[in-house]
């Protein structure tokens, strides 16, 4: 069995890398569509991993990307808080909990993500100064998950507000995301979301319909402890492996890798990025996602950065404690900021 499973992985690991390189991805212009805040990637462990996180989201945050993932998650709640500093007055942060009930067959979990645009001047046509304004977007999200045999099906709804301090206008909607994850084997995850379906916002009666954004993603994970294959992991342990739906293994050292496709409404092609993980001295964790082949202003460009991400996470040891903390720092390529580089942190905590 473990020959097979290790055949599995390596096969997988062909695939993902080999369609990596290939594959063309869309330059998203997702700025002038409604709540377009919501396609930006939340959660410091998937930004670290460049938002590929359909099939690799085990933590409460996941929520976000696959309602399905919070069959992931144990039946120790799970509370994120995570704080980004996006340059030019702009930052967002983001709360996120799950857990799982009834011996593992059903997840609960919810998510409230803020994200601040900064102060900016109102001027009339003749560029007189009318005051200051504010742009303050709010998504809160609340999912249900449930298990049957290898496969996880997820439901969630979001309600959206973004108002204009200020200026007196504001618009608030809904949005509907549902999913599911197939756990192959125990060695193979795959996973596939649908996002602000039937969503919408409206602006002082005017209706508009949210972009909505399909996700397929797969995941594998190889462990590099042999003596590590055995042992259910402790219970106070946080997962970081994406690459198993619940981690069979105690987290050693292992490699953890990914690959996601991704389509929004107004993209011209389908996204595509590869990403990786790495945990040893089972403490620290570090990831990032490969630059692939990308396409801007309809020419093809390689190794283009312009989504690019890299982490890392420290999970101190408490076998004492009756919790569970992990830190995770990430870095995301942001072409609005100065400096082109995004900064974000967060810690997640289990009881």
């Amino acid at each position: 069995m473990i020959v097979y499973r290790s055949i599995v992985r390596i096969v997988v690991t062909i695939i993902l890398l080999s369609i990596g390189g290939i594959v063309l991805r869309a330059q998203q212009i997702d700025g002038g569509l409604p709540g377009a805040f919501l396609s930006r990637p939340i959660g410091v462990r998937a930004l670290g991993l460049g938002g590929v996180y359909t099939a690799m989201g085990n933590e409460s945050g996941a929520l976000w990307y696959n309602p399905s993932s919070l069959m992931a998650l144990t039946d120790r709640p799970q509370l994120s808080f995570g704080s980004s500093v996006l340059g030019l007055g702009r930052t967002q942060n983001v709360i996120s909990y799950g857990q799982t009930l009834e011996d593992g067959q059903i997840g609960i979990g919810g998510t409230i993500n803020h994200m601040r645009l900064g102060t900016a001047l109102g001027r009339d046509q003749q560029g007189t100064i009318t005051g200051e304004f504010t742009n303050d977007m709010f998504a809160i999200q609340g999912g249900v998950a449930a298990k049957y045999g290898i496969s996880s099906f997820g439901v969630s709804l979001k309600y959206i507000n973004n108002t204009l301090s200020g200026l007196n206008l504001g618009g608030s909607g809904y949005g509907i995301d549902v999913g599911m994850r197939f756990d192959i084997e125990e060695v193979v995850t795959v996973g596939v979301s649908a996002q602000n379906i039937l969503g919408s916002m409206s602006w002082n009666s005017v209706s508009e319909t949210l972009p909505y954004v399909i996700r397929l993603g797969v995941a594998t994970e190889f462990l590099l402890e042999e003596n590590a294959v055995d042992p259910e992991p402790p219970a106070s342990s946080l997962p970081f492996s994406g690459g198993v739906s619940i981690p069979r293994y105690y987290p050693d050292d292992y490699v953890s890798l990914g690959m996601e496709m991704s389509f929004m409404r107004g993209d011209a092609i389908p996204t595509l990025k590869v990403a990786a993980e790495f945990f040893f001295m089972d403490m620290v964790a570090v990831r990032g996602s490969v630059p692939n082949v990308s396409q801007d202003f309809l020419k093809p460009s390689f190794f283009n950065t312009n989504q690019f991400g890299a982490g890392i996470a420290f999970r101190p040891r408490l076998d004492q404690e009756p919790f569970a903390f992990q830190i995770d720092y990430a870095v995301s390529r942001d072409r609005v900021n100065t400096t082109g580089i995004a900064h974000h942190l967060s810690v997640s905590v289990q009881f």
